[in-house]
């Protein structure tokens, strides 16, 4: 899944708990964690992680592939709540231009 695919999930509680279903995410996790494979870019591959599994590391691999990792997912619901409320319209990937903007200069 793509960011800006995830964005959409994120604008909306009830698609988040259709994401939560549908990727089988434990939701009793101390905290689920934003990984993009390989590198940080609208065309990376999205992942959720539970911390417990990353131990909350920035660069992680698993089965021989590497990610990086964007945000803690309630982290990045809070920004896309954010930017809703900021601008009017703003499209999933306009969001997703954000967070990534804002993970690289300003993280």
């Amino acid at each position: 899944m793509k960011l800006e695919d995830l964005v959409k999930y994120l604008r909306d509680s009830v698609k988040l708990e259709e994401l939560y279903d549908l990727l089988k995410l434990n939701k009793e996790s101390e905290a689920l964690l934003i990984y993009m494979e390989d590198q940080i870019n609208l065309e990376s591959d999205t992942y959720i992680f539970e911390i417990e599994q990353t131990d909350d590391y920035l660069a992680y691999e698993n089965n021989g592939l590497k990610f990086v990792q964007l945000f803690p997912l309630e982290m990045a619901q809070e920004m896309v709540e954010e930017y809703i409320n900021m601008y009017n319209n703003i499209t999933s990937y306009e969001i997703a231009q954000r967070l990534i903007e804002y993970r690289i200069n300003d993280a």
